[in-house]
């Protein structure tokens, strides 16, 4: 079955954009640009539901009030290509550290809730 992922550029992974979308062109995956957000408290919230106070605070820092790219990609099995691909590009661009470059929704319920989150910011169709 075609999954949809939506895949937005975390501040590490803009420092490197050019070098990730390479990886995606690589690996035959076509990404399709949806628009640019800024992730405050509120909307870290929303998208991170799960995470306590302790890490919302730390995420409101990492994210800074920079401007991160969204994109879209659709294609069978693209959870589980897509989760393969973001370990690679850790390991390559990251060595043993854990890099956070990317965030990627892992199924259907999530990319329903990254859809909605992101369509009230940047209105887009599938």
């Amino acid at each position: 079955m075609e999954e949809s992922v939506i895949i937005i550029f975390k501040p590490d992974g803009m420092k490197i954009k050019e070098d990730i979308l390479k990886e995606f062109a690589l690996n035959r995956i076509s990404l399709s640009f949806i628009g640019s957000i800024i992730l405050n408290e509120e909307r870290i919230r929303e998208l991170y539901p799960h995470l306590s106070d302790i890490i919302i605070h730390a995420s409101v820092k990492f994210f800074k009030d920079e401007s991160l790219d969204v994109y879209i990609t659709s294609g069978l099995d693209y959870y589980n290509i897509i989760e393969s691909l973001k370990n690679e590009i850790r390991v390559k661009f990251c060595g043993l550290n854990v890099g956070s470059f990317l965030h990627a929704s892992e199924s259907i319920e999530e990319f329903n809730l990254n859809h909605k989150f992101i369509s009230d910011i940047i209105p887009f169709q599938i």
